[in-house]
């Protein structure tokens, strides 16, 4: 098992006389703020690509398959590479500077799709610009791990409704922005408003509670000098990080849920449309299971704190199990309303679960390259389940394979979270 040490800040003897009073207000809940600011402008650009498909459907005359192509495809495979990018250069610069970046890309994307004349374009502004703003997600969560211990699983909870909100708000404002002002004025309003956040994250972005003589959580420590910071403490080394059992069984249990949760939910509309309900109530499912997902994130971020380890890991597997199981014995109007809410519950789970099993495993200096090298792991796995689905259901002409498939993995990912180290949550609030 790797051992992880704890940053040096926190190892030292506090001594009443060198403490620093605790503030009534901690200012990791500003971090929260502008981590759920973060997951909304870069990983939340998800729930808008509907949106923008149809109309680059619509422009350019194209099929779903090359569309998919240009800007999904291309931009969840540079989402990988610059996740393991991420990973090693996690512990070389500010969280503050890759929150600059991201923020840039994505507000220069959507300036960019306002000019679009050809597909390639798109494929260009998709493949390098959305795909590096989608580490949104892995710097978000990071902020975070940095900042709590003992309220992890809330933090993380509240953060995670970020990536919610361009559903429920973004979405129906881009759909009535484009009808009413056009396309190229939509994404032009929408990439300057994106800019106007830059400075906030240059301000408020802080790395570590330690840079303010906090510890995690708001306690005070004693005073140190620039040179030991958490930033600064000895990290495990990449290479000795990939070989480790414990890496890819953290891996792997951390990227199995979302693989079937998004696969779940890419195949949800056709899959009810198959079985004869119709595309209005199918879309209404999606709506429950996006609420069922914003109530699991809430839920489960307080339960995180409370549960052992393993669980918390097992609850999102679970749901999604729940959900395969239901759908493969009955695809009625009734049991997809059900599985909806199973598997909006398994995925907003998940977005606890992931950054919660990492942080206590490994603890928060590594937090960032643990995530970061993970990543590509989901992004093969998705590639290949994309393609394999999509080809037995051709092959098939049903999903009751598919679904199969699901749940095996899924009991898989229930059974592995035995083998994590640790089956309680450390409640000490200066345990790493």
């Amino acid at each position: 098992m790797v051992h992880f040490e704890k940053p040096l800040a926190l190892l030292h003897e506090r001594r009443p006389e060198t403490m620093q009073p605790k503030s009534r207000f901690f200012y990791g809940w500003v971090i929260v703020l502008l981590a759920a600011l973060t997951q909304a402008v870069s990983f939340g650009q998800l729930y808008l690509n509907g949106i923008l498909i149809v109309s680059f459907r619509e422009m350019f005359k194209v099929s779903n398959q090359q569309i998919f192509l240009a800007t999904t495809g291309l931009m969840t495979i540079t989402y990988g590479i610059a996740s393991a990018l991420f990973g090693v250069l996690a512990h070389k610069y500010k969280l503050r500077v890759f929150a600059v970046v991201i923020y840039g890309c994505m507000a220069v994307g959507y300036l960019c799709l306002s000019l679009v004349s050809h597909v390639w374009h798109i494929a260009l502004i998709y493949g390098v610009l959305f795909g590096i703003g989608q580490l949104g997600l892995p710097v978000a969560q990071t902020m975070i791990a940095h900042w709590f211990i003992a309220r992890r699983g809330m933090a993380f909870g509240l953060a995670a409704c970020g990536f919610a909100v361009p559903g429920f708000l973004g979405a129906p404002a881009m759909a009535f922005s484009i009808h009413h002002f056009g396309f190229s004025n939509t994404m032009l309003g929408y990439g300057c408003i994106i800019l106007l956040f830059i400075p906030l994250v240059l301000r408020y972005v802080i790395d570590w509670p330690e840079e303010l003589g906090l510890a995690p959580d708001g306690q005070p420590v004693v005073s140190l000098s620039a040179d030991v910071t958490p930033e600064k403490e000895s990290s495990r080394a990449i290479a000795s990080l990939l070989p480790s059992p414990l890496f890819w069984l953290v891996a792997i249990i951390i990227t199995l849920t979302p693989l079937i949760v998004n696969q779940l939910i890419t195949y949800f509309v056709p899959m009810a449309k198959a079985s004869g309900v119709d595309v209005r109530t199918a879309s209404l499912f999606m709506s429950r299971l996006a609420l069922a997902a914003l109530a699991a994130k809430l839920v489960v971020g307080w339960l995180a704190d409370r549960i052992p380890l393993w669980m918390l890991a097992a609850l999102p597997p679970l749901g999604c199990l729940l959900a395969c199981l239901l759908l493969i014995e009955d695809r009625s109007s009734t049991s997809f309303a059900l599985a909806s809410l199973l598997v909006g519950a398994g995925g907003g789970a998940s977005g606890v679960m992931i950054p919660v099993v990492v942080s206590k495993t490994f603890g928060r200096a590594d937090f960032g390259a643990i995530i970061g090298l993970s990543t590509p792991l989901l992004v093969v796995q998705t590639l290949f389940a994309s393609w394999g689905a999509g080809h037995v259901v051709d092959a098939t002409g049903g999903y009751r394979l598919v679904l199969m498939v699901f749940a095996a993995l899924t009991i898989i990912g229930c059974l592995l979270v035995a083998l994590l180290p640790g089956k309680r949550p450390q409640r000490t609030p200066l345990a790493v």
